[in-house]
């Protein structure tokens, strides 16, 4: 029996469309606006929110590819060291005056607490970045990574800053930073006892107020209408047959409610049991992986 898309089904992908349209159509005019002057007239970064493996990162790095402007992609998922040493490393490459565009795929560990969130906000703001503990140099792999951050170093040797005056940052994430008011509201509701967790927000809320932010949220019909033009229109899971991909489709649409991770990744991770498993014994292997 041949398996085919119902009419709900095909009214979800052009949902999902719709969605993947506007989200192109956002990294385009991001990436235009890295093209202008740092005149201080506008906001110079920006943040991209949108559900886990929508293709965030991969269009706005196909936005900027197209519009010329040197850019470079670095995770945001690492410690403040790390995340110190690349932006050294990336300062380190740069001419005089070189303007570049830093996407920051993820930023769970950069937004994880408020002295993080803080350190992001300061380079927002001054376009500084501090790393105001003695440096790690032993966990350096490269003499390139040494001589980038020697040169970033403080007097003492206690610390380094790196001169972010010609970045413009680009930060995808699936985190989405808390409007002006929330803090204000969980401190009404407190009593007005400011504690360490409002606190937390008042500094996700100014990263919010210093960057153009973008939310792209999607219903569950629009995020299963983007993963299926993927499979169906953009060749992915290109080892399955359209069958297969209907079938995978189909058990995504009828388990999403349950499953623990709905993304572009999940389906190719299904699609790798599929052909492991044959679809005589798929659903028990994917119901053990990728149910509640």
């Amino acid at each position: 029996m041949l398996l085919s898309l119902s009419t709900k089904q095909k009214q979800a992908i052009e949902s999902g469309r719709a969605r993947r349209n506007r989200l192109v159509s956002v990294t385009k005019r991001v990436a235009k606006k890295t093209l202008e002057p740092f005149d201080g007239s506008k906001k110079r970064h920006t943040y991209i929110y949108g559900p886990s493996g929508i293709g965030k990162t991969y269009n706005m790095e196909n936005a900027i590819k197209e519009s010329g402007v040197k850019y470079v992609t670095i995770s945001g998922n690492v410690s403040m060291w790390a995340f110190a040493v690349q932006l050294a490393c990336i300062k380190a490459t740069l001419k005089k005056d070189e303007k570049i565009v830093v996407i920051i795929d993820d930023c769970d560990e950069l937004l994880k607490d408020g002295q993080s969130a803080n350190q992001l906000k300061e380079l927002l703001d001054k376009f500084i970045f501090s790393y105001n503990k003695k440096p790690q140099m032993h966990m350096l792999t490269s003499d390139f990574q040494i001589a980038a951050v020697e040169q970033c170093m403080s007097a003492d040797g206690l610390g380094f800053k790196v001169d972010c005056s010609n970045f413009s940052f680009v930060i995808t994430s699936n985190f989405k930073l808390p409007y002006d008011s929330t803090p204000e509201d969980m401190l009404e509701k407190n009593g007005g006892n400011l504690t360490p967790r409002i606190a937390y927000f008042k500094h996700l809320t100014a990263i919010r107020g210093r960057m153009d932010t973008k939310d792209l949220d999607m219903t569950k019909e629009e995020k299963w209408g983007n993963i299926a033009i993927v499979l169906l229109e953009d060749n992915g899971c290109p080892k399955l047959n359209y069958q297969q991909k209907i079938f995978l489709l189909q058990w995504m649409d009828s388990n999403w409610e349950n499953m623990t991770e709905t993304s572009i990744r999940t389906a190719e991770k299904l699609a790798d049991i599929l052909i492991e498993e044959g679809e005589e014994n798929v659903i028990d292997a994917w119901e053990c992986d990728f149910l509640k």
